[in-house]
């Protein structure tokens, strides 16, 4: 009895059916990838500005006080000058130091090298305080590093 041998080869739909399932379930991976890298990051913000806020009360507790900033100057300068209040507190330079090393920078290498903090966008974070408020607002631009567009931006009053 004789074995015939018939062409093993796969055809070309068949090449065709196993790339395209592969090239679908890479774009799936991809999405959920690039979806949980926006879900760390907003974490991140959302825990700095958390210890921000624990920190800006310890300086209240201090000082009787909030942290005054300029309201004229950009929120690069904000963030410095908040870092510079923060970090001249005991208590509330023991909390700054929790935050990740990332997180702090300068973004705008001024003369001084003055640090500020900033989020998982590199951006410097944003410290609003006006007499009328209770009290001050750390604000992320968001994964677009806009402040002026509200949707994705990260607040402490949203906490």
């Amino acid at each position: 009895m004789r074995i015939s041998r018939e062409n093993r080869a796969f055809s070309t739909l068949e090449v065709l059916a196993a790339v395209t399932v592969v090239i679908i379930l890479a774009a799936i991976l991809l999405g959920v990838g690039k979806r949980l890298k926006t879900q760390a990051e907003e974490k991140l913000a959302k825990s700095t500005i958390q210890i921000l806020v624990t920190a800006i009360e310890q300086y209240y507790g201090f000082w009787d006080k909030f942290p005054v900033v300029d309201p004229c100057e950009p929120p690069d300068v904000h963030s410095e000058d908040l870092y510079v209040q923060l970090d001249s507190t005991p208590s509330s330079k023991r909390f700054c130091e929790k935050i990740d090393t990332t997180m702090v920078g300068d973004t705008n290498n001024d003369e001084e090298g003055r640090l500020e903090f900033l989020d998982p966008w590199g951006e410097p974070l944003d410290y609003i305080y006006k007499a009328q408020d209770s009290f001050p607002e750390v604000v992320s631009g968001g994964p677009d590093k806009d402040f002026n567009t509200q949707a994705d931006n990260v607040s402490s009053r949203d906490m």
